[in-house]
């Protein structure tokens, strides 16, 4: 049995309107036709290799990426065509004393670029991701996919927390389930800009043959 994966990290929001924190708000991704942003994004990635019952292998791996993303257009329907790119700028992994010597990576990936094409709704509702081949599409899927952030369709304040579930097609084997929790923590001014803290974490579990 494999668990995988275990993904910890805080996620800023750029608002553009005013916050009233007993109203609550409405979160929405507010891009810009033209404009580029800029993030950096650090998350923890627990791997555990085994049965739940008996002995486990454990893989810890501490990522830091820097992400680009340019805002093409957004049509009449509120929906944005993205160019994304991701850079690793840092990269860790931690194994466990049993695992085998064998198993571990070669080299960090350190220096790693990715890059898509994304049709995404304001919501953050993701209606297409095209890679620069197919394998880049299906690590999207694998990696990505799942932290990526729908939000409520409502005004909602601190302390308010959601899920998301997302089956994502791994090989041959039949689609799994990744669950996402998240939360709005809060508000945080970041470079003169009025951000929305939203922490997330995320699970699954497979059966490795």
């Amino acid at each position: 049995m494999r668990f995988k994966r275990l993904i910890c990290f805080f996620f800023l929001l750029q608002l553009a309107c005013t916050r009233n924190p007993e109203e609550g708000i409405h979160l929405k991704f507010k891009y810009t036709p033209g404009t580029t942003y800029h993030y950096e994004m650090t998350d923890v990635v627990v791997d555990r290799f085994g049965d739940q019952a008996g002995d486990t292998m454990n893989v810890n791996g501490f990522q830091t990426q820097r992400i680009t993303i340019e805002t093409l257009e957004k049509d009449k329907n509120n929906v944005y065509n993205l160019n994304i790119k991701f850079l690793v700028t840092k990269d860790t992994a931690i194994y466990s004393e049993n695992f085998p010597n064998e198993k571990k990576r070669l080299k960090p990936m350190i220096g790693h670029k990715s890059q898509y094409k994304i049709k995404m709704s304001s919501m953050g509702k993701i209606y297409d991701v095209l890679g620069e081949d197919e394998k880049s599409t299906r690590f999207y899927e694998e990696a990505y996919k799942s932290n990526h952030p729908v939000f409520p369709d409502k005004k909602i304040i601190p302390g308010y927390k959601w899920n998301k579930n997302v089956y994502i097609n791994y090989g041959e084997d039949a689609p799994f389930r990744v669950t996402t929790k998240f939360k709005f923590i809060g508000y945080e001014t970041v470079d003169n800009q009025n951000c929305a803290v939203i922490s997330f974490s995320s699970r699954t579990k497979r059966k490795m043959i």
